[in-house]
């Protein structure tokens, strides 16, 4: 009798400790499963060689660049801007000495000055190639400057330096202040609407009373490409934040089909401010690959952190001072094209999803109430702007 019960009390705990076993092992495989929710998606974390370089960019004496010396001289070789003016070198970007200082004007001119304040080339913005942005307008590519990832764009007055590497790269001059017509597009007297073709926001949801905000991230997959694209039938897909005085917008951007890269989908970091745009350098996206889009308010640089990943966790960002403010704001979700005739000129159904909004890092949630909006203008059918889960899902809806 003691021989059969030690055999089964042997045997019961046998099986107890398979059981424990088990159990182990599921959880385990529970834990490998990725859950992302706004709850247990943690925001970026900044270290702390990510701080000592923003101290470090803040440290640069923009003083010393001679933009009250300028010496003009409008008899230096006038061109035709056909790409991107910026100190960065590569394909699709017209390159600038470093040190340079350019200067947009009122009358539609701008003029390039090197480091000494010696004028070196001359523009019509008129006459200058026109470059699709996610302003809702096209704008001369004169106006349009890339900047490398993890650029510091610091603007004092009409005065905008871009700082990399412990040094300004070049400084913009921007002396054509304006507004936004609305908070869609730039009211850019200057900027060029491309007629008969359709150009601006096609569809977005909005919030246009945000007291404050500090944090706004979105998912989003890459939708199926449009199934027609010819030269300047570029889409853009973002979310935003503008100020309230509606002269600038910062956004991170999934593209189609920018002039300087292809018929293909590209990420950058975008600001633009006063009709001058400055896109960060661009990684590349595949159709179905899910991106993020950040957006952190640093109050120690009175900026916003702006970044785009790819699929790869490939990223690319830029600080910006063109919204110097966390408070009274507008939040966007937005599909955007230029030159857009019919239904094939426009992508797939888009959906931004696990959207978080907080007044900070660590900071609590921020209260973002949906509007949907349809530009009655855009010549395509079957738009529809459902709003999934408010404020943490949108889809945007097309006829592909």
């Amino acid at each position: 009798m003691l021989s059969q019960k030690r055999k089964g009390d042997e045997k019961r705990m046998h099986l107890c400790n398979l059981n424990v076993v088990l159990l182990a092992l599921l959880l385990a495989a529970m834990a490998m499963v990725p859950i992302v929710s706004a709850a247990n998606d943690a925001t970026i974390h900044i270290s702390s060689a990510q701080l000592a370089e923003e101290s470090r960019m803040m440290s640069v004496d923009v003083t010393k660049i001679p933009v009250r010396d300028l010496t003009i001289n409008d008899n230096v070789e006038k061109v035709t801007v056909k790409q991107s003016l910026t100190s960065e070198k590569g394909d699709g970007i017209s390159t600038i000495s470093p040190g340079s200082i350019i200067r947009h004007s009122k009358d539609n001119i701008t003029r390039v000055f090197d480091g000494s304040g010696k004028q070196v080339l001359y523009a019509n913005d008129d006459e200058a190639a026109l470059v699709p942005t996610p302003s809702g307008k096209m704008l001369p590519a004169s106006r349009i400057h890339q900047v490398p990832s993890g650029a510091f764009l610091k603007t004092v007055g009409t005065e905008t330096y871009v700082i990399s590497g412990g040094e300004v790269l070049f400084t913009v001059i921007n002396d054509r202040a304006g507004d936004m017509s609305d908070e869609k597009t730039l009211a850019d007297t200057n900027a060029v609407l491309v007629n008969p073709d359709f150009t601006g926001w096609i569809e977005d949801a909005f919030d246009n009373n945000v007291p404050q905000i500090g944090y706004f991230s979105a998912y989003w997959v890459a939708p199926s490409h449009p199934p027609s694209s010819e030269s300047q039938e570029a889409i853009f897909l973002f979310n935003a934040i503008q100020p309230s005085a509606g002269n600038a917008i910062i956004q991170p951007v999934l593209e189609w089909n920018q002039p300087s890269t292809g018929l293909y989908w590209t990420g950058a970091a975008w600001s633009l401010r006063n009709g001058v745009g400055y896109p960060s350098s661009r990684v590349r996206v595949n159709d179905g690959e899910t991106v993020r889009g950040q957006m952190v308010w640093r109050p120690s640089m009175n900026a916003w952190l702006i970044m785009f990943t790819n699929g790869a966790g490939q990223t690319v960002s830029k600080y910006t001072t063109d919204i110097s403010t966390n408070r009274n704001l507008a939040t966007f979700v937005a599909l955007e094209g230029t030159k857009i005739d019919d239904n094939t000129d426009v992508p797939g159904d888009t959906t931004f999803s696990s959207m978080q909004f907080l007044s900070g890092l660590g900071g609590s949630t921020v209260p973002i109430v949906w509007g949907q909006n349809i530009n009655p203008n855009a010549p395509l059918t079957q738009l529809r702007v459902q709003i999934i889960s408010n404020p943490s899902s949108v889809k945007l809806h097309t006829a592909n």
